[in-house]
């Protein structure tokens, strides 16, 4: 069975780095069985919250096996970032195990 793990990333107004660039910080969300709650959440924390991203990892709960070309435990299946207001910025299909390859540029 595979889960949605919801990260929020938010800035760190107040530390800016010596390059001019801002650090950021992650909020756990929670972890839900359906995508599209996942992506509930997401407008129903942005409503509230000063966010800056939030990025959707798709997990393999009770995962007990190597996969892929590497033979890894996947730490995520799928990838997905959204904006401040929850509308999706880019999706990636490819897992961090080598079993679903990236062939494209």
């Amino acid at each position: 069975m595979n889960v949605f793990q919801l990260i929020a990333l938010h800035p760190e107004k107040d530390r800016l780095n010596a390059d001019g660039s801002l650090s950021v910080y992650k909020r756990d969300l929670g972890v839900f069985k359906a995508l599209e709650s996942a992506e509930k959440m997401i407008h129903i924390y942005a409503a509230d919250n000063d966010t800056w991203a939030y990025i959707v990892k798709e997990r393999i709960l009770d995962d007990l096996a190597l996969h892929g070309h590497f033979k890894q435990i996947s730490s995520f299946r799928s990838y997905r970032s959204y904006f401040s207001d929850g509308t999706l910025n880019a999706e990636n299909a490819c897992d961090d195990t080598g079993e679903n390859l990236w062939y494209g540029r």
